[in-house]
This record gives structure tokens, sequence and C-alpha cells, in this order.
């Protein structure tokens, strides 16, 4: 049994890097959309249980409407500590695998791929960066707490120095569609012009964004 982790922050809170771009509002609507795609992705896995960590009341209804379950802050304290949170809720035991709430092009397959073949006789960890390789897009733990989150600037680096302090298996996996995550406004362009199916597609279709329709515009979409 590996547990899936997804903490989610304050929908005020999110995605501030789009801002530039994207009103409250939309980056709301866009963070709601992300989750959603994953969720739908994630409603086959039958080997543990898919938590939610968040404060958000919106996020917590669309975790419910899923069938996840709900580790309820009572504010949001931050990534790292929804983290240690989760951690804190779930069985020792029993393998976790933390993922960031917008990677809209998860696939069930890439789950097989990272999931594959571990063995809880051992401590291991499993670390997918990003595409520039700085920051942790995924990051499986043998048993939770096994080592402390480090998400943020140069977590993929910290994730890999905290392994080997506790001399634990570590394993490098490049997945694409996890290393493509929405943080900046090119990663929101790149992925408005792959025109993929799926709840964050429509929404971006839905508020008017495109990456040429944006371009002729100058101003955020509303």
């Amino acid at each position: 049994m590996t547990n899936i982790l997804i903490p989610v922050k304050s929908l005020a809170q999110a995605k501030q890097r789009l801002s530039g771009v994207l009103s409250d509002e939309a980056r709301a609507g866009l963070v709601l959309a992300m989750l959603k795609d994953m969720l739908s992705t994630l409603g086959s896995w039958n080997d543990g249980d898919v938590w939610i960590v968040s404060a958000d009341t919106k996020v917590i209804a669309t975790a419910h409407d899923f069938g996840a379950r709900v580790i309820r802050e009572e504010h949001s304290s931050g990534y790292n500590e929804a983290v240690s949170t989760g951690f804190r809720e779930l069985d020792p035991k029993e393998p976790v695998l933390v993922l960031p709430g917008d990677l809209p092009r998860l696939t069930f397959e890439d789950l097989g791929n990272l999931l594959s073949s571990f063995s809880l006789e051992k401590k291991e960890v499993r670390i997918i960066p990003d595409q520039k390789r700085i920051g942790t897009n995924a990051l499986f733990l043998s048993s939770p707490g096994l080592i402390e989150p480090a998400f943020g600037a140069d977590s993929f680096s910290k994730h890999k120095a905290a392994a080997k302090t506790v001399e634990a298996d570590t394993s490098i996996y490049e997945l694409a569609n996890l290393a493509h995550d929405i943080d900046s406004p090119d990663d929101l362009f790149d992925f408005a012009s792959l025109n993929t199916a799926g709840e964050t597609s429509k929404y971006l279709g839905r508020v008017g964004f495109c990456r040429e329709g944006f371009t002729e515009q100058n101003g955020k979409v509303a």
C-alpha cells in the first residue's frame, strides 16, 4: 500500500508567480482545475489512499467530490509544514508519495513507473526533479518522515542530501509529465499550447487564455 499525499495551499495564496498574467480569481480557478485533473487520474489508484492536506474549504470540497481523504489544516502555514502534517496522520509503516497539486499532465502510467518494485525492508527515497533539476516535483519515501520535506528553493539537492544522511537508497526518476509543473507564466504558456484534454485546458479556454491570445492582449486574464 502506498499513500499519495497532495498538499494544496489556500486558494487566496496560490500561484503568486502567475499574478502578472492571471487575476486572483483566475489563479484560484486554475488551482482547482489542476487538482481535478490529478484526482481524476488518481481515481483509479487502488493500492493506497489519496490524501489532500489543506485549510481551504473549496479545495476540501473538491477532494470530497473525487473521493479523496482529507487532512484539514487549522490554517495554511506553508507547504513543508503541510507535508509534515500529512506525514503525522499517515500509517508510519506504509510508504508515501508526495505530489504537488500543479501536475495536470500526470498519468496513471507515470504512477506505475514511479511506484514499481520497491521493498518495505529498506529505506528508500525516489525523487522526481523539475525540468531544470532544481526543484522536486514528486517525492517517494518508504515511510513518512524518513526525511524532512524541503520543498522550495533547491529542493532537489536538499532532498538528495537528506536521503544520504539517513543512508537511504536513492533513485532519481526523469518523468516528463511530472517534470512539467505550472509555476511560472512560461509554464502556463507551454501547457496552453499543448491543447490537451482535461479540466485545466477547459478552464484556460473558458477564461480565454492561450499563448497567442495573451500575446495580443496587454493585461491579465480576468
